[in-house]
């Protein structure tokens, strides 16, 4: 039997959808995690690889996702579920292993939290100290309670939507900390396009990032992504594996697009493939 016990955190009785729970996720929360940048708390989830307990000599690579209600268990979410649980029983035997820690939005707050510029009809502005709570302080904790590899080489942001916008934002206000951004269909569109201006002004970006769009999105969404795309590869992103674009045939704005394409993407996210 492993030797669970000693892990950080409270232990997850696995979702529904675990059947047996063979090669899955070792699931741990953290309670009440107190953000002093937002005056709020949350209770966080951290899904462990499967062999964690078994190498107690080994780090791990690090994945903060947005949106976490709706990242393992579909009862717990609210738009369905991106199927993290079994992507990561999936990849594991294959080699390639991470943390994911899930974020849960705060409900009312998720615009004001993820738009990090204010919107006239939205609100939001608060997404700059939402960056500063993931960096300075979730991920501070998760590296001082979990194996993983602090640096930015080992640490990953990602969500989809609103999800996908601030992680963009927030790797490009930490790129120090963090080295690869998962932007999914992301609302470039909020605060009247504002990200746009905001990123030429920025010194320095995100090494690696992933972006993406599904072509059953409306043609806005499509518009606006393949804008941030060529200005990215206008920003010195066309070295080979600093930018992973995908544009997916009939796929939609919804969580089983990003679930498909979280799997696909999750070698590269973590520099495995």
């Amino acid at each position: 039997m492993l030797d669970t016990d000693t892990l950080p955190g409270e232990a997850l009785p696995l979702p529904a959808v675990a059947r047996d729970g063979a090669g899955w996720p070792l699931l741990r929360v953290l309670r009440a995690v107190r953000s002093p940048e937002l005056g709020n708390e949350r209770d966080i989830v951290v899904a462990l690889p499967p062999r964690y307990a078994e190498q107690p000599e080994r780090r791990w690579p690090v994945l903060y996702l947005q949106d976490g209600q709706n990242l393992i268990d579909p009862a717990a979410s609210y738009a369905g579920h991106w199927q993290v649980g079994e992507t990561l029983a999936y990849w594991a035997p294959r080699g390639v292993e991470a943390i994911v820690v899930a974020i849960p939005n705060m409900g009312a707050e998720r615009l004001q939290e993820y738009g990090a510029f204010a919107d006239p009809r939205h609100g939001g502005g608060r997404g700059g100290r939402y960056a500063r709570f993931v960096v300075e302080t979730l991920k501070r904790r998760i590296d001082e309670e979990f194996r993983t590899v602090a640096g930015p080489e080992g640490t990953v942001m990602g969500g989809s939507s609103m999800g996908g916008l601030i992680s963009l934002v927030t790797g490009a206000l930490f790129p120090h900390a963090i080295g690869t951004v998962l932007v999914m269909s992301p609302s470039l569109w909020y605060a009247q396009w504002r990200v746009f201006d905001w990123l030429e002004a920025r010194p320095h970006l995100p090494r690696r990032i992933h972006l993406d769009v599904g072509l059953a999105e409306p043609d806005e969404e499509i518009y606006d992504v393949r804008r941030l795309a060529r200005w990215l590869l206008d920003h010195e992103y066309t070295v080979p594996g600093t930018l992973r674009f995908i544009e997916a045939e009939e796929e939609g704005h919804n969580e089983a697009a990003w679930a498909r394409r979280f799997r696909e993407a999750l070698p590269w996210l973590v520099g495995a493939g």
